[in-house]
């Protein structure tokens, strides 16, 4: 039985992205093609690059469809394509509907944040997962790692300011190449003073002891770091359902 369409779950989560390679973290799994595209790299029009963004857009190129997507544990197809006894239990079902599941509108809230994101993969580690994801189980069959119920794409992990460790950074590039970073999420008021302070600093008028953070490394981040966030896929969205980008 499907549970309320406006009942939010709570759920570790994982980052994924078109064009991911196989490897050990996401079970050897590549994203180059999704549960319903064959062709969602060439779809999306190149890697969506999660270390080099240019805003929440891959750098590089124009995306050809929406950067705002996500993946969870329910596909509706058996084998040869036929819808599977309970995708007739899905919410907004209806004989002939097609796409059921594909570019349906989901709202992800992590840390007083909101973001609305499209379902455009299968996933993490699952495609049966229809009680977690419709019903009213409180977690998901995946057993993998963490056992993640979610998989969020670089733009809204992004919006959603879900860094390693939550904290803003101070990084020394170069000689008089500097910057903060960490504080997506917080308001104006920190990139305000922190640009302030890098301004002082380059002038000399602020030496790195007396800077607000620590100098920290530049390493690439894990954006496998799991997060424990809240997500909707409900009647507030439904209308959205039919939308492209």
């Amino acid at each position: 039985m499907a549970v309320p369409l406006n009942d939010f779950k709570t759920t570790m989560t994982t980052m994924f992205w078109v064009g991911e390679q196989a490897d050990a973290e996401n079970a050897y799994i590549p994203n180059h093609e999704s549960y319903w595209d064959k062709d969602w790299l060439a779809s999306f029009g190149g890697v969506d690059d999660p270390w080099h963004r240019n805003g929440h857009w891959p750098a590089g190129f124009a995306p050809k469809e929406n950067p705002f997507y996500v993946a969870l544990p329910y596909g509706e197809f058996a084998e040869q394509n036929q819808l599977k006894a309970e995708a007739s239990d899905i919410p907004w079902y209806r004989p002939g509907l097609d796409p059921l599941l594909k570019n349906r509108w989901v709202e992800i809230r992590y840390n007083g944040r909101s973001c609305y994101a499209q379902w455009q993969d299968v996933g993490p580690c699952g495609e049966d997962d229809f009680g977690f994801v419709f019903g009213d189980a409180d977690v998901p069959l995946n057993t993998f790692d963490a056992e993640a119920g979610l998989d969020l794409s670089p733009a809204v992990w992004h919006h959603l300011g879900m860094t390693d460790n939550a904290l803003p950074r101070f990084h020394k590039f170069a000689p008089n190449v500097v910057g903060f970073s960490g504080y997506n999420g917080r308001g104006i008021a920190p990139g305000t003073v922190f640009g302030r302070t890098l301004a002082e600093h380059i002038l000399g008028r602020i030496g790195e002891a007396d800077l607000p953070l620590p100098l920290t490394a530049l390493s690439e981040p894990s954006f496998r770091a799991l997060k424990e966030i809240w997500y909707e896929a409900g009647a507030q969205v439904a209308h959205f359902a039919d939308a492209r980008f």
